[in-house]
């Protein structure tokens, strides 16, 4: 239904100064519109001085688009001027009713027809996100200003005007790779308005003639971006010349699935203003009265971007809207910078493939290549084991392990592995050659993978509960001449030709040396070998050196600082290597090493009464054990517990919040890495007031002597706060896969950064985004594909 009048209230109120008359004014804006009863335009007028008023006219988009606005201010001033208003010749309900007509003939049948297939299997726009998206659509916004010197503006106009299109086809096209390279996708939409008003009679009608028109990106190949101007002037065109179906039309037609969290069809908007707004405020000039006008800057927006541009006499001036539900301000005023670094990357070069196109201001590519400035002092010369024989001399009769009860001193188990390496030297063990070690947790383990590096030897640790193939495979695979075993363990080994001694045999090492053997293997050579899992393919040996694990271990006691008094809980299989630093970092440092028994890792209640027992002070868990153990009646019993390290996981936010609830006197660290480095090469300290600000826990910034790099699919740096694939360079990382050249070569890249010769890059597979957090730090908050 529709009324032949509307009352328009107008409210007048007195203010003592602007000051006040704004708060009012912004008040008035504020105020929610009753679309069902209308009335959809209101007024205040704000009293200052008997000559100097503000007035506030507020109307619902529904009503009115921009060009109505300064229709409004122009009949406004002519009614001051000459009292009366021209009649019009046409109304806007006369052109509802022509539009609602033209809906039903076949000309809009086939503009129907082109957006159908135009927008066939569109996708919705993912742009990285600061904050989860709500449930349910938001239109909070805020916006961030740009400004485009003059300079550049003009070679904007020129590459236009060398290209046959218009400015707007051009600054659509960037607007596309900005949007293309945060999100990393070539196919999505971006929406476009266009003014409606077909014929001359619609100049001066006041009324939503303004359509949506969904433009879809066409970035597929990586063209050049004078390609893609090409290919964005055709689609413009195509789509002006379908523009007369309302967009609410082709939503209707296209039947996509409701998405109440979003826009339908496009995410992201793009306006460019080709109007001067209050160009009527001349007219005033003949009356008494002068007007000044100044637009509201509404903090809403319908979308989850959007680009805004007026070209100006200084340049090229606007805005990116956005809402403040997805991003925060920091992240938009970063986009900003690099939307006109993008622009003058495109003037400059515009035959570059959009891929490379300049997009981080010098600013950013400095912060990145701080964060990776991780150059640390750590004993180069060093190998994994020799800080535990100097142990041995230092602190002979401390203890050095427990489990269930038995205890070794340093003296005790460095000569039982002494015994172990001389008789594996005495088998052709020595520099570069691999040695399994199949054990259940206990003395004859830590003896016999201590034993293997003292020989020179590198160690293979084969877990019992593997099936006999994969144990068969591992040992041929490896070429390990020699496997130690418990003796009980030894029908789970499938004959392959190897050496087989058995640890727990005292005879087979009563007549061994006890002295510490001479040195043979140095920092470059292998200290173990751990197979992957094997769940994408046939597991894949990684070989480790004592140069990366000795850096790994002297960052781990820098930062966390272990003394004589800590006790390290091992509870890691020894085929995971976490299991690493559980056994060795606390015997290079003097601590005690507290052995969990066979299959006790699995039992949240033994672990517990184990930490309470034996006051273990740091331990390791995956995130899904942490939650169980966390879940335990009792562990806030376990008072000496100073710190535990996760990893192997993404830890869960609620299990970090919990932790820090339950355990409010430890410390929590969430550690990355993949079995391709030494152990791990990120950390992460959640502290209980970090974590309030966050949305997910992050990964952290490198450990010493790391870097970390988050690539785009064609090797680009990824601004801050975009993924990409997470790279990692290095002390830490592996030598490769063993025996698996063209696997290698394929994961372990160049180093297009660094300037040491054969540096290499492990393409972890992995996405992961920089963050900038609390203080200014930075991490790299990651998420497995």
């Amino acid at each position: 239904m529709v009324a032949d009048t509307v009352e328009v209230p107008l409210t007048i109120v007195d203010a003592p100064d602007e000051s006040a008359a704004q708060a009012l004014v912004d008040r008035a804006a504020a105020e929610p519109f009753d679309l069902a009863n209308g009335p959809l335009l209101r007024a205040l007028l704000v009293r200052l001085a008997d000559d100097d008023h503000v007035l506030f006219l507020g109307k619902h988009h529904i009503v009115g688009d921009g060009w109505s606005v300064d229709v409004l201010l122009r009949d406004l001033i002519t009614l001051y001027r000459d009292g009366e208003l021209p009649t019009l010749p046409i109304q806007y309900g006369d052109f509802a009713c022509w539009e609602a007509r033209e809906l039903v003939g076949p000309q809009a049948r086939g503009h129907i027809d082109y957006w159908k297939q135009r927008l066939a299997a569109i996708t919705p726009l993912e742009l990285p996100l600061d904050l989860p998206r709500p449930a349910t659509q938001t239109y909070r916004g805020d916006f961030v200003e740009f400004q485009l010197d003059q300079a550049v503006t003009d070679r904007l106009n020129a590459l236009t005007r060398t290209s046959g299109g218009t400015l707007f086809m051009t600054l659509l096209a960037a607007y596309q790779v900005l949007l293309a390279r945060h999100a990393g996708q070539d196919d999505f939409a971006v929406g476009a308005s266009v003014a409606g008003r077909s014929a001359p009679e619609l100049e001066n009608v006041v009324g939503m003639f303004i359509n949506m028109l969904p433009l879809r990106a066409e970035l597929a190949g990586d063209p050049t971006f004078t390609e893609l101007l090409d290919r964005t002037r055709r689609s413009v065109l195509d789509g002006f010349e379908h523009a007369e179906v309302p967009f609410a039309k082709v939503v209707h037609e296209l039947g996509l699935p409701r998405d109440v969290s979003r826009s339908p069809v496009f995410q992201a908007m793009f306006v460019l203003q080709n109007y001067e707004m209050g160009r009527f405020t001349g007219v005033s000039d003949a009356t008494d009265v002068t007007f000044d006008w100044t637009p509201m800057e509404l903090r809403a927006t319908r979308f989850d971007f959007e680009l805004h541009a007026v070209e100006t006499v200084e340049g090229l001036w606007g805005k990116l809207v956005f809402n403040t539900d997805l991003f925060t301000r920091d992240t938009v005023t970063r986009m900003a910078d690099r939307w006109c670094a993008l622009l003058r990357a495109v003037v400059a070069a515009p035959d570059t493939p959009v891929s490379a196109l300049e997009l981080l201001v010098p600013d950013e590519r400095a912060l990145l290549a701080a964060w990776n400035d991780t150059a640390a002092d750590f004993p180069r010369a060093q190998t994994l084991h020799r800080p535990i024989e100097e142990q041995a001399a230092h602190t002979p009769d401390a203890v050095a392990l427990t489990i269930e009860g038995r205890s070794l001193t340093y003296a005790e188990l460095n000569a039982a592995a002494n015994r172990v390496a001389h008789r594996l030297r005495a088998a052709g063990v020595g520099p570069e050659t691999l040695v399994g070690v199949c054990a259940e947790r206990s003395v004859e383990l830590v003896t016999g993978l201590l034993g293997v590096l003292k020989s020179g030897g590198a160690y293979l640790p084969l877990d019992p509960e593997y099936p006999p193939d994969r144990l068969a495979f591992m040992v041929t695979d490896a070429d390990a001449p020699v496997v130690l075993v418990q003796e009980h363990l030894r029908d789970v080994l499938p004959e392959t030709g190897a050496t087989v001694l058995a640890l727990d045999d005292a005879a087979q090492w009563a007549d061994q040396p006890t002295g510490d053997p001479t040195p043979s293997a140095g920092p470059g050579n292998l200290a173990y070998v751990i197979y992957t899992s094997g769940s994408t393919g046939r597991p894949k040996g990684v070989p480790n050196t004592h140069r990366g694990i000795v850096n790994r271990l002297d960052w781990m006691q820098k930062t966390y600082r272990l003394g004589a008094d800590d006790a390290v809980l091992q509870k890691t299989p020894a085929s995971f290597d976490v299991s690493v630093w559980e056994f060795f970092w606390p015997l290079r440092e003097g601590a005690r090493l507290v052995l969990a028994k066979p299959g006790g890792h699995k039992d949240a209640g033994y672990l517990r009464d184990l930490l309470i027992a034996e006051r273990v002070t740091t331990t390791h868990f995956v995130p899904s054990m942490l939650t169980v153990f966390l879940a335990e009646d009792g562990v806030a019993a376990a008072t000496a517990l100073r710190r535990v390290i996760c990893s192997g996981e993404e830890l869960s936010l609620a299990s970090a919040v919990d932790f820090t609830a339950r355990l409010p006197w430890c410390e929590l660290h969430n550690l990355y890495g993949p079995t391709e480095a030494a152990i791990d090469v990120s950390s992460w300290h959640c502290d209980p007031a970090a974590l309030a600000g966050l949305t997910g826990v992050p990964i952290g910034a490198p450990i010493a002597n790391l870097r970390l790099h988050v690539l785009d699919a064609r090797g680009n740096p990824c601004p801050v706060g975009v993924a990409g694939e997470l790279h990692i360079g290095g002390v830490g990382l592996a030598r490769g896969y063993h025996r698996r050249p063209a696997l290698t070569a394929d994961r372990f890249v160049p180093d297009p950064n660094s300037c040491e010769p054969g540096a290499r890059l492990y393409r972890t597979g992995d996405l992961a985004r920089w963050r900038v957090v609390t203080d200014g730090l930075a991490d790299a908050a990651a998420a497995a594909t």
